[in-house]
């Protein structure tokens, strides 16, 4: 879809040009009313142009080993359809039965073009890896992007970072004084990380899209967990003098939380 164009006319004082209006006046009201119908799709356009184009990914990868299996490997767990190969293994191995590495990854990014002079980036990405020794110890990661919301970061969501830049304040007033060029910066990147460690047991399944319920089914077998959240910058300035002269402004905070068997850290 592609909004209609406006249409400038000329005006004429002659006679004649006055009778071709009045003929062509039907004509116009015409499209005036096909217009109207147009203005609501005019305006999803407008809002669609100001969103920059998604990128989506998504990574999985499987690397194992299997020490002295006994019969024929299945063509599917060679080719890695197949994440199990169900067959015995010798006696005489031992307890290093093989290795076991899982990892998912993905991530989503995009932005809004708020106006001429500022646009607003996100981008939320998040990872799960699981790895299994020899020795049947089962370690798991989990890693996504986060915002808490209290000091002690006992309440938070999963939250995309952002970052914005807001050009043209040399336009402002006090600033167009002294300034050739001037802009600002914000932006935030948060992160939560858990691991766990697992002996003789085996747990369920993490589901890449519904994390929540495995973290508190397993909160007794979780070896650490920390929550960072960065401001670089809260506020950022950066300007050119007329005199040829920059002068740049950066007020960083980082905040974090480590939480250990032996008890909570807050920085």
């Amino acid at each position: 879809y592609k909004p209609p164009t406006k249409k400038s006319t000329n005006k004429t004082r002659t006679r004649a040009s006055r009778s071709r209006q009045n003929t062509e006046k039907p004509n116009n009201e015409k499209s005036k009313k096909e217009s109207k119908e147009f203005k609501s799709l005019s305006f999803v356009h407008g809002l669609i142009n100001k969103v920059n184009p998604i990128s989506v990914s998504y990574t999985e990868t499987l690397n194992r080993s299997a020490n002295q299996i006994i019969g024929d490997v299945p063509v599917g767990y060679k080719f890695g359809w197949l994440p199990d190969h169900g067959l015995e293994q010798s006696d005489e191995i031992g307890t290093n039965l093989g290795n076991w590495d899982h990892k998912q990854d993905g991530s989503i990014r995009s932005g809004i073009k708020v106006s001429r002079a500022m646009t607003v980036n996100f981008n939320f990405a998040q990872n799960i890896s699981s790895t299994r020794s020899g020795t049947g110890i089962e370690q798991r990661t989990m890693t996504r992007d986060y915002i808490a919301f209290d000091e002690r970061f006992q309440n938070g969501i999963p939250f995309p970072g952002w970052s914005f830049r807001i050009s043209g304040l040399e336009k402002w007033p006090v600033i167009k004084w002294f300034a050739k060029s001037a802009s600002m910066d914000h932006s935030y990147s948060g992160k939560e990380t858990r691991s766990w460690q697992f002996e003789e047991t085996s747990p369920g399944k993490m589901n890449f899209f519904k994390f929540g319920s495995f973290a508190e089914d397993y909160k007794d077998f979780e070896r650490s967990s920390r929550i960072n959240m960065n401001f670089s910058p809260l506020l950022g300035m950066s300007m050119t003098l007329k005199k040829n002269v920059s002068v740049t402004f950066r007020h960083n905070r980082n905040m974090s939380l480590d939480e250990l068997p032996s008890g909570l850290t807050i920085r």
